[in-house]
């Protein structure tokens, strides 16, 4: 459902490029649905709080280390192909290829932040997903210095973890079948 609509955010609900694309305002060849495929960016919301649970779920009982090698080999791979593909389809249809300074930035993810120019436009989400990915590093995933951890309920979770990491930084949550 949210990737539907981020689809038809971006075929129909918005201007810009994809008002020259049609030759008119979406709103006017759509004027049924232009309007609620504006809201199509709440997509995006959607599985960022889809991807939060998911990252609580993946660092349940794992070392920073597990931790970091999940992320890199559920993400990695799959984007770098990503890149290649495009970037060759590209050069093929003739559109200028980045430059070699971009596209090995954008290979390490941290093209937002470096200022290169993005291969894939759409991977703006991977700069937002890194940073939250090293701040449930640091406040759920490292080992709180006092031993503490986090219980495994991901609701319950979220309010310990967030009391306790207010009053001293860390916590680690129990993995599951483990009580805190």
């Amino acid at each position: 459902m949210a990737a539907l609509m981020v689809c038809a955010y971006h075929y129909g609900g918005r201007g810009g490029d994809i008002q020259h694309a049609w030759g008119s305002s979406p709103n006017h060849l759509f004027p049924h649905v232009a309007g609620a495929f504006s809201y199509g960016p709440l997509g995006v919301q959607i599985f960022f709080i889809i991807s939060g649970f998911v990252i609580c779920m993946s660092g349940w009982g794992r070392s920073v280390k597990d931790f970091a090698i999940s992320r890199i080999v559920r993400l990695y791979p799959a984007y770098w192909a990503a890149l290649i593909i495009v970037t060759v389809a590209f050069v093929a249809v003739g559109y200028q290829r980045p430059s070699d300074a971009d596209l090995l930035t954008n290979f390490t993810m941290l093209q937002m932040p470096a200022g290169a120019e993005r291969v894939l436009g759409v991977c703006w989400t991977l700069w937002a997903e890194m940073r939250f990915y090293l701040l449930f590093t640091l406040f759920v995933v490292c080992p709180h210095p006092s031993g503490g951890r986090c219980p495994q309920e991901p609701p319950a979770s979220g309010c310990w973890c967030s009391a306790r990491c207010g009053r001293s930084a860390r916590c680690t949550p129990t993995p599951p079948g483990k009580s805190s």
